[in-house]
């Protein structure tokens, strides 16, 4: 789905993976999180806040916000304004498979997303593969649009050094720093 590419390959990926569920009987226990790996442009009004830096006070940068769906069976249906990042995608898919931590500070810490699903919910399956989708009117009056999400709280916490297998670490990241000095 990157510019020049055709979007419908991707669109029609998506579509014909949820289909496979639907048709194998697993559309009520399954949860979708489709999310992807760029943003939609560098034109973003809402501010990045700064929530983690690396021991060496070197602010990690949320960057632009990228989209992420939650859908399935069980979803609650709704918008979650809340800030979140990558991390809350692996541990959503720990809380929902009662999976231990994982031992990642960042990850065993996140909040997750797990709220959003509802076991006792039975969302209506989507149409078939191929369908011929009607969109409903838009409703009357025009819904407003939701405030912006609050910043976390939070000030600004260390995430620990990447550990490699043969005990060395990882550096910080050499993006330009957006703070200097430790928080």
């Amino acid at each position: 789905e990157h510019p020049t590419a055709d979007v419908t390959i991707g669109m029609n990926k998506i579509w014909e993976s949820v289909d496979a569920v639907v048709k194998s009987g697993g559309w009520d226990e399954t949860v979708f999180l489709l999310t992807w790996d760029d943003w939609g442009g560098w034109d973003d009004h809402v501010a990045t806040p700064n929530v983690e830096h690396t021991p060496e006070g070197v602010q990690l940068a949320y960057g632009p916000r990228v989209p992420l769906i939650v859908f399935g069976g069980p979803v609650k249906p709704g918008i979650d304004s809340r800030w979140s990042n990558h991390a809350g995608i692996p541990k959503t898919v720990m809380q929902l498979l009662g999976l231990p931590k994982l031992g990642v500070d960042r990850v065993d810490n996140d909040p997750g997303l797990a709220d959003l699903i509802d076991p006792a919910l039975h969302n209506p399956a989507p149409p078939a593969y191929g369908s011929q989708i009607t969109l409903p009117a838009p409703p009357q009056p025009a819904r407003k649009p939701n405030p912006l999400p609050a910043p976390p709280a939070a000030s600004s916490t260390p995430v620990a050094p990447v550990v490699l297998r043969g005990g060395g670490t990882l550096p910080p990241p050499n993006d330009v720093p957006l703070t200097t000095t430790k928080p």
